[in-house]
């Protein structure tokens, strides 16, 4: 968050909102296997988006755990993840794949792709979109994957993926030009 966007850190603080980066973990699981890290800022090219997705599904797996492993016979009930990488949206539905589920389990996996390189403006925006967004996101009972990278229309998507009928149509900026993503 430092590196990608410090001016939105403070906005981030006011909430229980835990910034996790999968390229950590990747980077952490090649230097013990290797015992010599490798410095990969700008090297995107020698990273596959398997690793990638690896690596984020890896890390959301360690962070549900210790969620939801704080009391005994917790289950799991929401797994939000909200990034601009398609690997974060394969790592999220790769998680629930993978989740063997007690009986009593009802898992709800939810995901949200917002727009590449977005600017700090533009992240800003983001921000207290999802910041008004997030109780509906969260309360949510069931799952959903909305991709506003490719749409017109982003409000559109979250109204029919969420079944909330009066989000349709209203429009929100997110981008600085006042378009959407």
């Amino acid at each position: 968050l430092e590196m990608y966007a410090p001016g939105i850190r403070y906005i981030l603080s006011k909430g229980n909102v835990k910034v996790i980066y999968g390229r950590d973990v990747l980077e952490k699981q090649r230097w013990h296997k290797r015992k010599n890290a490798m410095d990969f800022a700008g090297e995107e090219s020698f990273v596959s988006q398997d690793s990638l997705m690896a690596a984020k599904y890896h890390a959301m797996k360690k962070e549900a755990k210790a969620f939801y492993g704080k009391y005994p016979d917790q289950t799991w009930k929401n797994i939000l993840s909200v990034g601009d990488m398609c690997y974060e949206q394969d790592a999220v539905q790769e998680l629930a794949m993978r989740r063997r589920q007690p009986a009593k389990e009802k898992l709800r996996i939810k995901s949200m792709l917002l727009a590449q390189e977005a600017s700090l403006g533009e992240l800003y925006l983001q921000t207290v979109f999802l910041q008004a967004l997030l109780p509906m996101l969260v309360s949510f009972d069931g799952d959903f994957s909305i991709d506003l990278q490719n749409t017109q229309s982003p409000m559109d998507e979250i109204a029919e993926a969420l079944d909330i009928d009066e989000l349709s149509g209203a429009s929100f900026p997110l981008k600085l030009d006042g378009s959407h993503p």
